[in-house]
């Protein structure tokens, strides 16, 4: 059994060191060129639930304009504006299309996942969208907080691990402090989509431990676990073959029987056919030859017997 995979993180309107803007996030959930450098062959993003990501950003926008920050100034292009939520579904996506029960248990997994989403981040869940372009199939979720009711736009609206942080903060806690809060309330939504989606889908609450790799090691074991996504995904892939060959060879031999038996039924039908023709023409010849027999013996004068008179009658 897989363990489950969901990411949740925020992103500003400018870019920070190591992370991404709001709007590069977007444009990768959309698959915009310029975005998806890193995937050999992207594929158009599916929408499966509202808009398309590119719509988002115009919403995203003017909320920025229309709301401000806890201290009533212009939200800053640092502050966090955009919440996002990546879930993945740990079988190859190649499996998952050609067998049609793992294909069930994807589409289970996917409608309990946004079903997750939307009673959680409510109508601040804009997007949500699949892609297929990549080893394993998974959701990019994007939600744009509401303004508060004093106008303030912040994703702590809407992310409790966001919200634990920020109140530690405003109460003083030091970095360490709110970063204790902030895991704690993150471990609780992993336990809760764990509780919706994860277990009713059979995923483990936690995977392997993950141990401390440079980057080159982490490299490899990427491609390590590729390879054999890769080979799991030939060995399914060949079973299927052999399953579709296995049917159309017994098709085949279904085919032929049902074409000998119907030109065997043919044959037999075009027999019964030519004797009754042979009968029907046999009836006619004796009727004829009856009638002649009859006419010569009323020429040589012999009177056919009066069958209301006859003794025999």
């Amino acid at each position: 059994m897989s363990g489950q995979f969901v990411h949740i993180d925020a992103y500003a309107l400018a870019a920070s060191k190591g992370k991404p803007s709001a709007i590069g996030i977007l444009a990768e959930a959309a698959r915009a060129p310029n975005a998806s450098r890193h995937i050999a062959t992207p594929l158009p993003a599916n929408v499966c639930f509202g808009c398309a990501p590119i719509d988002v950003e115009p919403i995203l926008r003017d909320r920025i304009v229309a709301g401000h920050d806890r201290a009533g100034r212009s939200v800053a292009v640092s502050s966090l504006v955009l919440l996002t939520a990546v879930a993945s579904w740990p079988v190859p996506v190649e499996v998952m299309q050609s067998v049609p029960e793992r294909r069930a248990r994807y589409e289970d997994w996917k409608a309990r996942t946004i079903s997750f989403f939307r009673e959680l981040w409510g109508e601040a869940l804009l997007s949500v969208v699949e892609h297929l372009d990549e080893p394993f199939p998974h959701l990019h979720l994007l939600a744009v907080p509401p303004l508060d009711p004093t106008g303030v736009l912040s994703v702590e609206t809407i992310s409790a691990q966001h919200r634990a942080q920020g109140e530690k903060r405003r109460d003083g806690g030091g970095r360490a402090e709110q970063r204790k809060a902030f895991r704690a309330a993150a471990v609780e939504l992993q336990d809760a989509f764990h509780l919706d989606v994860g277990a009713p889908c059979g995923l483990e609450r936690l995977g392997p431990r993950r141990q401390r790799l440079t980057r080159q090691e982490a490299l490899a074991r990427r491609k390590v676990k590729e390879a054999e996504a890769a080979a799991a995904a030939a060995r399914e892939t060949e079973w299927m073959r052999r399953e579709r060959q296995r049917r159309d060879e017994m098709d085949a031999y279904r085919s032929r029987c049902a074409s000998a038996a119907a030109d065997a039924i043919n044959d037999a039908n075009a027999e019964i056919a030519n004797r009754t023709r042979a009968i029907r023409a046999e009836v006619q010849r004796l009727a004829e030859e009856r009638a002649y027999f009859l006419k010569q013996l009323l020429d040589l004068g012999w009177t056919p017997p009066n069958r209301l008179t006859s003794p025999d009658a």
